[in-house]
């Protein structure tokens, strides 16, 4: 005959302390399928969203409207994912170029958002890594960049420049700027505003969007050292709240990686279940 061992002391404990074991993967399965839903780690981002180049090892846009070219190196990102990597140039033959179809242009609102990490510093420079779109003229541009040598956040729409905090060399950071038909513009890094203004945009039609150095560099001050990933473009001004779900989503890319997540929550029920019971 056969006889049901006894639980071990640990075994034991578990039971006491989360009720069942049973209970314990339910729970878990719970955890796991409501993190993927409600955290942030999931696939939903904020409605609007025109392009997305992660860099997860391909130019092209996770929307298929602007798919763009790099002929430059792949590095180990965040979450297990590749990022673009620039090293200056005049503009670099690494830079990143993608058309601009449905972008928003004139006044429209906008968010551009990305995550960055800067390795260093090049010598005689006077701007560092750029990421934008529009024309080299008065009012016609959209560009993020950092300020060198002090490595400072900045924003130019080619006439003037408002600026955040000095970014930290060797770190991730997410950065974002957004536009209103009001014409306020504000700036995010890690999630939290950090400047505020007001300019007058008029973005033109036909220009490329562009990640690296800035493209009108033409005596070598203008040269970026970093690390960049999940590049978006949104067709309006997210709210706060938004900047925080842009901030944690992960790439359209990275979607294998929430799948098995869902297997893992989904596994866990099941094992929950006794043999012949129903769920409860």
């Amino acid at each position: 005959m056969l006889v049901r061992p006894s639980l071990s002391p640990r075994m034991a404990r578990l039971s006491v302390s989360g009720g069942s074991i049973t209970q314990v993967l339910r729970n878990l399965g719970v955890a796991i399928l409501l993190s993927c839903c409600f955290t942030g780690t999931g696939w939903s981002l904020p409605a609007g969203l025109i392009s997305a180049w992660s860099g997860n090892g391909t130019a092209a846009d996770s929307t298929g409207l602007n798919n763009g070219s790099f002929s430059g190196t792949y590095v180990t990102g965040m979450n297990g994912q590749q990022a673009f990597s620039f090293n200056g140039g005049t503009p670099a033959t690494t830079d990143f170029f993608a058309s601009t179809t449905n972008l928003p242009t004139g006044s429209g609102a906008r968010t551009i958002s990305f995550w960055v990490n800067v390795q260093g510093i090049i010598a005689n420079t006077t701007e560092g890594i750029s990421v934008g779109y529009g024309s080299y003229s008065g009012n016609q541009m959209y560009e993020i960049y950092t300020g060198n040598p002090s490595n400072q956040l900045l924003f130019s729409q080619y006439g003037w420049a408002f600026g955040g905090p000095n970014l930290t060399l060797n770190q991730w950071t997410y950065v974002a700027v957004t536009y209103d038909s009001n014409g306020s513009l504000v700036m995010y890094v890690n999630g939290t505003a950090v400047a505020t203004s007001n300019y007058v945009l008029a973005t033109t039609t036909g220009s490329q969007f562009w990640i690296g150095s800035a493209p009108f560099s033409t005596n070598g001050n203008r040269q970026g050292d970093a690390y960049v990933q999940n590049v978006r473009v949104y067709g309006s001004a997210l709210t706060s709240s938004q900047i925080v779900n842009d901030m944690n989503s992960v790439s359209l890319s990275e979607s294998g990686n929430l799948a098995l997540l869902v297997i893992l929550g989904t596994l866990s029920l099941a094992l929950a279940r006794k043999p012949g019971s129903t769920a409860n």
